[in-house]
């Protein structure tokens, strides 16, 4: 549009020119006179011609640059709208991510506001189970009543009714038919558990097929965090009749089927069909599959220091408590 205006421009100046330079000759009005050639005039006319050209083009050049550079700020305006676009989007998925963030942490909070409820609940009967001690009643017995002794139960085995060979998230979050059930607590919250207060105390009940029941007592217990592989970080002194099987666990990872952390060649929890903090392979492991009657089977809950690696046990139960003060 405005090389048009330009050439139209042009155009008026050269019948304007032609109407001062060439005067109409056929006009009845004026009589005709000698005509006078100057050829300054034309030489001044030439130079005129040629300024005016000169002036065009570079207006054109300079009309064509202005159009390019007006296309180029039209290309960068619509990056801009497409990267304030892609902004927004951007924007929206943190706030969302955040929210869920937010929603997690609450729900964490609530839980561990839970769990430390419960250890405050059991804090305050310490002073009872004192006394009973002091009465000769043990708080050690190889009782399993939990509501006498207010043991936590962290995982249960008696009737089969739970299958215990499952995979890592499984053993992570834990499963099973809390709280008279088989079950397992599981590995975050028994980590939560065990570094929510010091001396945690870890107790064993086993029971044979021929009704014995036997018992082992740590008096201390700690479980680390996932990026450790929930590993036995402490075990304490060991007490009881059972035997101590669990002295070979100590510092070692936990094993699922799916996520093999043992010390072995080949995957203990596949082998034998459970999970446990193995190492090459177990001296106790309880979590093995459930026998339905007395049977040499070292592929079932087993604790080597009192029935050897051949005997599945009846019944198990893995129980912790602050530690009580003497």
């Amino acid at each position: 549009m405005k090389s048009i205006l330009v050439i139209a421009f042009i155009l008026k100046i050269l019948i304007c020119d032609n109407t001062v330079y060439g005067a109409d000759t056929n006009s009845s009005s004026t009589p005709p006179q000698e005509e006078y050639y100057n050829p300054h005039e034309d030489e001044h006319r030439l130079i005129l011609w040629k300024n005016l050209f000169l002036k065009v083009n570079t207006l054109l050049v300079e009309t064509q640059k202005l159009n390019s550079n007006i296309a180029d700020m039209r290309t960068h305006i619509a990056d801009i709208k497409t990267q304030i676009a892609d902004m927004k989007t951007h924007n929206a998925d943190v706030n969302q991510k955040i929210d869920d963030l937010t929603k997690i942490q609450q729900q964490q909070g609530i839980e561990i506001k839970q769990i430390m409820n419960h250890y405050q609940g059991m804090h305050n009967n310490l002073s009872k189970w004192t006394v009973e001690a002091s009465n000769g009643s043990s708080p050690l017995s190889n009782s399993t009543s939990n509501s006498q002794l207010n043991w936590t139960t962290i995982l249960r085995r008696m009737d089969g009714s739970v299958d215990f060979y499952r995979n890592w998230t499984e053993y992570k979050t834990g499963f099973g038919n809390p709280p008279d059930g088989e079950f397992f607590i599981g590995l975050e919250k028994l980590h939560q558990l065990t570094t929510a207060t010091e001396n945690i105390e870890l107790k064993i009940i086993l029971r044979d097929w021929e009704g014995e029941e036997r018992y082992a007592l740590y008096d201390g217990f700690q479980i680390a965090d996932e990026g450790q592989n929930y590993k036995i970080t402490i075990l304490g002194d060991y007490s009881g009749d059972a035997g101590d099987a669990m002295a070979y666990h100590k510092g070692k990872q936990f094993s699922a089927k799916d996520k093999d952390n043992d010390n072995d060649n080949g995957s203990c929890a596949q082998w034998f069909k459970g999970a446990w903090w193995f190492d090459r392979c177990y001296h106790s492991h309880l979590t093995g599959p459930y026998k339905q009657k007395k049977e040499a089977n070292n592929k079932g809950i087993v604790w080597k220091t009192w029935k050897t690696h051949e005997y599945s046990l009846k019944y198990a139960e893995m129980l912790i408590r602050p530690k009580v003060k003497n």
